[in-house]
Formats: structure tokens, C-alpha cells, sequence
């Protein structure tokens, strides 16, 4: 078992790191029965927690790092992270572009609140909206009206004119080699019991 925070954290970086190189879509993270302790995290359910944690930097490390402060929420368990290698913070996996890729024929992004819409923020976030945050300098505009805070995957117009299409990571890993990121599962008990109600999501993620 790891001994520290910043110990725990890199063996996720290296679980991560795994799934990109061997282009695995889905990580169970299984609870198990065992009743080992030694973990540097303590709490009621030692063993749920370590399944937490780990969870939690795994999305943290899968989320493009553009959208991170919007879709991963602050938490004590990511306090570490900043002593990954550089890698982890940029084009660590093929959905995490820069800016300047502009030529990208897809891209994650979070649908951001439409500022025409009347009233404060807390108001602005209950209308769908049409504009994503994919990382660019500008916001752009997709195909459908979908709830603020929700991450889509995109999939870029053949004209600047034309909005983006919500095309989902299905499309997006056959088009781009087999990999397009991983989700993440928490499992109690064998690794066939994750099933989709086992997903660890702080964030809502559209489905196509």
C-alpha cells in the first residue's frame, strides 16, 4: 500500500498511463474483500476509500486538462497531482489537445451557459445551452441544446459556419485509433459486478 498522498497519486498516474498504452476504454477499480490495512488513507471503510481515491485521480487524469476546473471539483485527494510529470497535465492522451490544434476532427468539451439568457449565473445554468468550452480561444456552437456543466464529445464542422456535432467517444475512439480516454467504475465484490450503476462520475457526460 502506498505511504503517502503523493505516493498514491503517482501509482494512479501509472494505472492511467497503463490504459492509454494498452487502449483500454473502461478501469474497474475493485473494492475486493480483503482486510489489509496499512494505507496512508483512514476513514470508516478503509477499503471504499482507497476505491475513492483512486477513482478520483483517475477521472482527474482522464479529463482533458482544459476542462479540469470546470468538470472535476476541487478535493483534498488531488493535492498531489501537480507532482506528476509534465505529461500528465498536457497531451497526455489523445482527446487532450492544445489550443492551436485547431485541425482536430474531434474534441471533449463542457457546455458553458449562454450569456444571452436572462438572469445570474445560478439562473443562467438551469436553460440548456448551444455553446462548449472545447478549448480553443473562442466558444463554439454544437447541435443540440444540452444542460450547462455537462462534458460532450465533438465532433468538428467541415465549415466554421456550421455547428458543432455532439458525435459521443464511441465515434470518437473508432475514428481515432481505438482510444478516445477511459470511464471509470467503482466495483463492490468481483470485477463483474461493474455495471453502469457502478460508473464514478463527478461530472454528467452525454451519451450518444
Amino acid at each position: 500500500a502506498a505511504d503517502s498522498l503523493e505516493a498514491a497519486t503517482r501509482i494512479a498516474f501509472e494505472v492511467a498511463e497503463a490504459a492509454m498504452r494498452f487502449r483500454v476504454d473502461t478501469v474497474v477499480v475493485h473494492i475486493g474483500a480483503s482486510k489489509e490495512t496499512g494505507s496512508f488513507l483512514r476513514g470508516a471503510d478503509e477499503r471504499g476509500r482507497n476505491a475513492t481515491f483512486l477513482a478520483r485521480v483517475l477521472q482527474y487524469l482522464e479529463t482533458p486538462p482544459c476542462l479540469r476546473r470546470a468538470l472535476v471539483p476541487v478535493h483534498a485527494d488531488l493535492a498531489m497531482v501537480g507532482s506528476l510529470p509534465p505529461e500528465s497535465r498536457v497531451e497526455f492522451m489523445p482527446h487532450h489537445l492544445r489550443a492551436h490544434r485547431e485541425e482536430a476532427p474531434f474534441r471533449d468539451g463542457v457546455v458553458v451557459a449562454d450569456p444571452t439568457n436572462r438572469g445570474g449565473d445560478a439562473e443562467k445554468k438551469k436553460h440548456k445551452s448551444t455553446l462548449a468550452n472545447v478549448g480553443l480561444e473562442r466558444l463554439v456552437r454544437i447541435d443540440r441544446a444540452v444542460r450547462p456543466g455537462v462534458r460532450v464529445t465533438l465532433a468538428a464542422p467541415s465549415e466554421d459556419s456550421k455547428p458543432w456535432r455532439i458525435a459521443g467517444g464511441a465515434e470518437a475512439r473508432e475514428r481515432n485509433g481505438g482510444f478516445w480516454g477511459f470511464d471509470v467504475f467503482v466495483a463492490e465484490g468481483g470485477v463483474p459486478d461493474a455495471g453502469r450503476e457502478g460508473a464514478w462520475h463527478e461530472s454528467e457526460t452525454v451519451k450518444v
